[in-house]
């Protein structure tokens, strides 16, 4: 059982085309549902079930490079592919 945030979960900007991943300010009377985040966010979460039961990877909406949460390593496209063609059997 994890007991920390990931690493990769407070990430403001993309590791690699550096596009700005925060959208529009949270309310300040709700950023205490929100933990110590300030903006929403533009990542796109992708869970894969048979791994964790929630987001373990990350998505850019504007160059598309998926990575990691835990660790933060870029997927290659032919990983990725490998992933969805199992999770897609898998369902």
């Amino acid at each position: 059982m994890l007991l920390t945030t990931p690493k990769f979960d407070n990430i403001t900007h993309c590791p690699q085309c550096m596009e700005d991943l925060r959208s529009e300010p949270i309310p300040k009377h709700l950023r205490k549902h929100y933990g110590s985040h300030t903006h929403f966010s533009k990542l796109i979460g992708i869970e894969f079930p048979e791994l964790y039961d929630g987001v373990s990877f990350w998505q850019c909406p504007f160059c598309k490079t998926v990575w990691d949460r835990w660790t933060g390593r870029k997927l290659t496209a032919k990983e990725y592919a490998r992933m969805c063609k199992r999770e897609k059997r898998r369902t």
